[in-house]
């Protein structure tokens, strides 16, 4: 009888401790939303730059680490023998701060990786140099916080806010995912559309609970509530300055999900008044998916013989018809330097990019489109970087298909005829 008295206050504790952390996580003490402005004023709130903090400062001197990259930012390897590791050193991030030793592999070239990595490729920088850089139209990103400083994007940065934030990202190391997005879609360094305007919203799309699997909660009401935000500031802004496009990763095309309904009445909103929603719902809003692209890094980011599918998007006999995957259209992701949150003119080499970085591409390349043609829409868009798009032979599964890649070059031409 014990036995059940223990299981009973056992199972009590957790309940209550359930509803106290729901009553905690849920609160104004430990999510932050604050506004730059209101109606007709809004700005920048200043977010500072940090360091992050590595646990291991010896990334090589555990011989039992089988992984085959490493993150490699901020460490100083000087002392450290890497003759051996090409293999690891070319799939690894490392970023300004990284100190290498005066003997590298000869396949190994961090400084010309590095460079090679802000290039955004596929012809994007012969067009900058034709003006076509998305001046006068402007990207609305939602995504993490963000270090507001960054020499590569604060001039053009119009709007900062924070809408739902939890505190305790603060407390935790930081991965710069939010600036990699400023950065690829509009960075002054490698960004595709480096001319455009830039609107950012930091949010959190859930909330901390432990009655959820992995602890966390997705409600994307927060997310439908930062692009209302977004649509509302559009609604003040001139012509030559409106929000063309919005970004943002964390969304599927999974109806199960707890304010996902608010999410697709916002998204009708914005698609009305033509705004462009590059994300993964994509194939559900437009019937095109966005899928991502690895390269060597090493190899010319111009040439599309330098990309293979990268590991965020698989290969399924559902996506593919004939020779060509009729509903995809692959961008960059893999192996590109973008601005770091750790100072205003440090950069970050990213090896193992994210699905959500071939999705920021995009939204650079509907902006120069934009710029090109006033009535741009996102179905025009998408049907023309479909017909355009550079074909590259994929084997995988010992099967052959043909996946079409994103041309830049060939889209401005289309549109501008």
């Amino acid at each position: 009888m014990n036995k059940w008295k223990v299981y009973f206050k056992g199972g009590l504790i957790i309940i209550l401790c359930g509803f106290a952390s729901i009553l905690i996580f849920n609160s104004p003490l430990f999510y932050n939303t604050e506004y730059s402005g209101s109606g007709n004023i809004f700005g920048v709130l200043e977010r500072k730059a940090t360091q992050k903090k590595h646990k291991n400062q010896e990334p090589f001197k555990n011989r039992n680490n089988k992984s085959s990259n490493r993150d490699l930012a901020g460490i100083d390897l000087s002392a450290i023998d890497l003759s051996d590791n090409a293999a690891i050193l070319l799939n690894s991030d490392f970023d300004t701060f990284t100190k290498w030793p005066k003997i590298l592999p000869k396949s190994f070239v961090p400084s010309k990786i590095f460079e090679m990595g802000k290039n955004p490729g596929f012809g994007i920088r012969a067009l900058h140099k034709k003006d076509i850089n998305g001046k006068g139209v402007s990207i609305a990103i939602i995504d993490q916080r963000i270090f507001t400083g960054h020499s590569d994007y604060k001039e053009r940065l119009k709007l900062y806010e924070e809408i739902h934030y939890s505190r305790l990202h603060n407390l935790l190391d930081r991965g710069g995912h939010g600036e990699a997005m400023v950065s690829i879609a509009a960075g002054n360094v490698s960004g595709v559309a480096p001319g455009s305007g830039i609107y950012y919203i930091a949010t959190d799309p859930g909330t901390m609970n432990v009655f959820a699997s992995s602890w966390y909660a997705y409600d994307f009401k927060w997310l439908a509530k930062s692009i209302n935000r977004i649509l509302d500031i559009n609604k003040i802004l001139p012509p030559d300055k409106k929000i063309k496009v919005i970004v943002f990763a964390f969304a599927w095309p999974d109806g199960a999900v707890k304010g996902y309904d608010e999410l697709l009445k916002v998204l009708n909103k914005a698609e009305k008044e033509k705004i462009f929603i590059a994300s993964p719902l994509s194939l559900k809003l437009y019937g095109y998916r966005i899928a991502a692209l690895d390269r060597n890094s090493l190899k010319e980011p111009d040439s599309f013989a330098s990309y293979s599918p990268s590991i965020w998007f698989d290969f399924s006999p559902n996506n593919v018809s004939g020779k060509a995957d009729i509903k995809t259209i692959y961008a960059p992701s893999n192996s590109r330097t973008a601005a770091s949150f750790s100072g205003e003119n440090n950069y970050h080499f990213l090896k193992s990019g994210k699905y959500s970085f071939a999705i920021s591409y995009v939204a650079g390349v509907y902006a120069l489109s934009c710029q090109a043609d006033n009535g741009m829409t996102p179905k025009k868009f998408l049907n023309i970087a479909f017909e355009t798009a550079g074909i590259l032979p994929v084997q995988e599964t010992g099967k052959k298909y043909e996946i079409k890649i994103i041309n830049p070059k060939k889209i401005i031409e289309k549109v501008k005829k």
